[in-house]
């Protein structure tokens, strides 16, 4: 795995990916055993990576969502803007992979961060997929951040007496956490 390695220490974070085609040609032959070590938690840090991630496309990385998905679990490392960005491109094949982590995650900060750099870019018809998961985050009592971030997509694909409804579950949920309470009524004022 020390070639992976050396390999990355090719790529310049500073430019893009068009302008280093060359140096990311190196990564058009990965074996499977690289691909997984590249895309494996050692990365999130890695700016790097990302874009070798930007480079690999879709068909390479179309088994590897749920790797991604783990670089965005704190999203102050550096990579994680550019695999939400390139998250965001995939698109729909990527909405079980999310549906996942909001029914198997207790994380509510990495829930909100797929919430924020994903779920809430997205066209409405992938959002709407996610409606029922939205909705059940909200009313989760594991969530509290993301149930404010889901309520905000919620309020696009919603009729307005289902959303009210929901407005009304959270703000009783958040009760007893008052920094939450005023976000939610700060964010629909």
């Amino acid at each position: 795995m020390n070639e992976v390695v050396k390999m990355l220490t090719t790529i310049n974070e500073n430019k893009s990916v068009g302008e280093q085609l060359s140096a990311l040609k190196a990564f058009d032959h990965l074996t499977i055993a690289q691909l997984n070590y590249l895309t494996s938690p050692r990365f999130v840090k890695d700016k790097e990576a990302a874009l070798v991630f930007h480079y690999l496309g879709f068909e390479k990385l179309k088994n590897h969502i749920p790797d991604l998905l783990l670089f965005l679990q704190d999203m102050n490392w550096p990579a994680g803007d550019l695999v939400s960005e390139l998250l965001i491109k995939f698109g729909e094949p990527v909405i079980p992979h999310i549906q996942t982590v909001f029914q198997s995650s207790s994380d509510d900060i990495w829930c909100s961060w797929i919430i924020i750099y994903i779920v809430r870019k997205w066209d409405k018809s992938f959002t709407f997929k996610l409606k029922d998961d939205l909705i059940n985050v909200v009313k989760s009592p594991n969530y509290v951040g993301s149930s404010i971030e889901s309520l905000k997509v919620l309020r696009d694909i919603l009729l307005k007496s289902d959303f009210e409804n929901l407005y009304q579950i959270l703000l009783e949920k958040l009760e007893n956490h008052e920094y939450f309470k005023q976000e939610l009524l700060d964010s629909f004022k």
